[in-house]
């Protein structure tokens, strides 16, 4: 099978040069895990069980329920080819394709999950160039909580609403409105009752990773919580 490959290839050639990654799956994780998971993902081709690509990803573990692989992009595209790279079993030796893969991972695979190692970081970046900016939005708001920083929020809400006023509420899926109420009551949580927000947020990362079975990966503590930036009484 071709994940039995996959993980030989992973255990043979890839992890020996790639230092803090761990292999869950079909991820080549950093170890430990903070508030969000890194790495890159191995996925197969729908016409072809033999090909496959890598997509290097960021997974926020502060969001209420499960967002996918929201904050990632294939490494095809992160090396400026028009779509995505593809490597097959069938055509190249495990080695051979161990070297180009290790090649893009380094090239541009670790820098982009490099400028997104931190919440600070995150919150820094334009994500609205992904399909439904809105979970993106959420995820940004919880991670401003995170840092204490109203900023992040008031910025995150003000796009909510620009994006909302799009299209009216009859017209919204039911998906859609769950979305919306979540995003809102966070937004109000965040203004009336912080602190037991950043609970819920702690509780969410516990969830998210049992999710993902990947509790056992979890720092003790997660870091990069809260860093040095002003504080505000804005709620």
């Amino acid at each position: 099978m071709i994940t039995e490959k996959w993980t030989e290839l992973a255990q043979e050639y890839l992890l020996p040069n790639l230092p803090g990654f761990t292999l869950f799956r079909e991820w080549l994780l950093l170890a430990p895990i903070g508030w969000q998971v890194r790495g890159f993902c191995f996925s197969t081709a729908k016409w072809d069980h033999n090909t496959f690509t890598i997509e290097a990803c960021v997974l926020p573990l502060y969001v209420p329920q499960f967002i996918g692989l929201t904050f990632g992009e294939r490494l095809g595209v992160l090396a400026a080819h028009r779509g995505s790279l593809w490597w097959s079993f069938a055509k190249r030796t495990k080695r051979e394709m161990s070297c180009d893969i290790l090649y893009r991972i380094r090239r541009n695979g670790l820098p982009y999950l490099e400028h997104r190692a931190t919440l600070e970081a995150m919150t820094r970046l334009d994500h609205m160039d992904y399909p439904d900016e809105r979970y993106i939005q959420r995820a940004m708001m919880c991670a401003g909580v995170l840092l204490d920083d109203h900023r992040v929020i008031e910025r995150q809400w003000k796009a909510y609403q620009q994006r909302k006023q799009q299209t009216p509420e009859s017209q919204l899926a039911e998906w859609e409105r769950q979305l919306h109420h979540s995003i809102e009551k966070i937004y109000c949580c965040s203004r009336e009752h912080p602190e037991t927000l950043r609970q819920n947020i702690t509780s969410w990362r516990k969830l998210r990773a049992e999710e993902y079975r990947l509790e056992r990966y979890l720092a003790a503590e997660p870091f990069d919580l809260r860093p040095m930036v002003k504080s505000s009484s804005w709620w």
